[in-house]
């Protein structure tokens, strides 16, 4: 579908002047969208700075329906008043019905198994790590001597209990002396940790693991990934994107409503 709109975009270019540079550019966003999920475009990942950090190019779907549907939302012009009004529409209702069916026959092939007891517990599938390379890691990770089987707290302390859930992680610790608690967490930015309900200040280890320091007693810890800055403020922007997007959107109706009622 989305390379049924490219091509339409692009045909439709070179038949509507006044629309050609946005609907090439819309149709050229696609295409490169489409060409850096093949094997052709791993130059691209390996050379260019920073990209690799989208970890997977199939991200690149989103950006690449959204210009397809502003491409073909242009180039629509192409059609009469009369085929924008009638068939349109009915070719946008039928697809929808094609695709409620093509998902319903899908769910029914899919196989659904209930998680057992022993998924849910804290192990080595609660490790944060990643499935590129270290730079996606916090700064001075060595993930060389670490063990990934290893408990989820050090054992310098007696752990009573302990519990991950998403991005929490709750436990009860008991020590004589002042120690040093390691989780094992990368000491990613987010992390809050709370001793005995308090804030504490949290650091890096050698190796770049949750590190933090208790004193001698018994302690409840809770250890939580909240979003830093950077991430409110960006959700702040798709939010404001996404409204200026909403009112462009309901401008450009009306302007073609306008436009088929004077019959251009």
């Amino acid at each position: 579908m989305i390379t049924a709109c490219f091509v339409f975009s692009l045909a439709a270019a070179l038949k509507l002047r006044r629309k050609r540079v946005w609907l090439s550019l819309c149709g050229f966003i696609v295409l490169g969208c489409i060409m850096l999920n093949f094997p052709v475009s791993e130059p691209f990942w390996q050379h260019v700075p920073l990209v690799r950090y989208i970890q997977f190019p199939w991200r690149l779907n989103g950006p690449a329906v959204l210009f397809a549907c502003a491409g073909m939302a242009a180039a629509v012009r192409v059609f009469r008043p009369w085929m924008r009004r009638r068939v349109l529409p009915a070719g946008a209702a039928l697809f929808a019905v094609l695709w409620l069916l093509a998902l319903a026959v899908s769910l029914q092939k899919l196989v659904w198994i209930q998680p057992c007891p022993g998924d849910l517990e804290p192990g080595v599938n609660h490790w944060v790590t990643t499935s590129g390379r270290d730079e996606y890691l916090p700064k001075g990770v060595d993930r060389a001597p670490i063990e990934f089987s290893a408990p989820l707290l050090t054992p310098q302390v007696v752990v009573e209990s302990s519990s991950v859930s998403g991005a929490v992680i709750e436990a009860v610790v008991r020590c004589d002396s002042a120690q040093r608690v390691v989780i094992r967490q990368w000491a990613y930015p987010g992390w809050e940790v709370h001793v005995d309900d308090n804030p504490v200040a949290w650091r890096a280890d050698d190796l770049g693991r949750l590190c933090l320091d208790v004193s001698p007693g018994r302690h409840e810890i809770r250890a939580e990934m909240r979003r830093t800055g950077i991430q409110k403020s960006a959700e702040w922007l798709s939010g404001l994107s996404a409204m200026l997007a909403g009112l462009g959107a309901i401008r450009l109706l009306r302007r073609s409503k306008r436009e088929l009622e004077h019959g251009l």
